[in-house]
């Protein structure tokens, strides 16, 4: 029997594209799958980011309308979805809230309205906020791809984990979507091994702190089949928003 796990790429509300995060959630009540992770970064949290301290940023009074939104589209994916597990990698924006308390308030951190899974309405509708590498399925995990030293090779840093874990490997963080595909082993050990970064779902108009004329930034999302044996990855790009799935459709 296989497994199938839609993975949601970094949305970083409220810098989400708002039509595209609609079409997320209608793709998640069309495939209806057995398990939904969000690869982290769900949030932005501009107010709490340390390239904000001390500037109008940080005193933008906006970070609870933020969250308040971040819960309205976790709930909307739980409803499309139904009762299966669904979990969110933790991520250097979604921290942010905590590490800002930890510095500048810190006896403010034991209360429990200020837990960022009660902040972005992960606990309502039960999200499970999952820590460093993560197994997503059999032979696949998952990480943010903040934990380590990035490399300015595309790609190279998902394929570093999967020749270090023997597994394939799935991350978001750079924006960047690739689907990179390598072997370990030899002969009749020969294992064939993939990484996957599910790039962004922002609107980058958005993202003013954007100093370049350009960007490798790419709007997608990854769609992971387990057969009972494999772990067969497919990664769907958009274009402005629109993309292709495996039906022919348009969306």
């Amino acid at each position: 029997m296989s497994t199938t796990v839609l993975v949601i790429s970094d949305m970083q509300v409220p810098l989400h594209d708002r039509e595209f995060t609609q079409k997320l959630i209608k793709v998640a009540g069309y495939l209806k799958p057995d398990k939904l992770h969000f690869i982290g970064d769900l949030t932005d949290s501009t107010e709490v980011g340390r390239w904000v301290k001390g500037r109008a940023g940080e005193y933008s009074g906006q970070l609870q309308a933020a969250f308040d939104e971040t819960a309205s589209i976790v709930a909307q994916f739980r409803k499309a979805v139904g009762d299966i597990e669904i979990t969110l990698q933790d991520s250097n924006h979604d921290e942010r809230t905590r590490k800002y308390i930890d510095e500048y308030a810190p006896a403010l951190s034991s209360l429990r309205s200020l837990d960022f899974a009660a902040l972005a309405g992960l606990r309502a509708s039960g999200v499970e906020v999952v820590s460093g590498v993560h197994h997503l399925l059999e032979d696949t995990l998952s990480g943010h791809g903040h934990e380590g030293r990035y490399s300015q090779v595309p790609g190279k840093y998902g394929l570093d984990r999967v020749l270090k874990y023997g597994k394939n490997f799935v991350y978001g963080h750079t924006h960047t979507p690739l689907l990179n595909f390598t072997a370990k082993g030899a002969g009749d050990s020969l294992q064939s091994l993939w990484t996957m970064n599910v790039g962004h779902g922002m609107d980058i108009t958005k993202a003013d702190y954007l100093t370049e004329d350009y960007a490798t930034w790419c709007q997608a999302f990854g769609i992971l089949t387990w057969d009972g044996e494999h772990t067969h990855p497919q990664l769907v790009t958009a274009q402005k928003g629109r993309f292709y799935l495996d039906d022919g459709e348009l969306w």
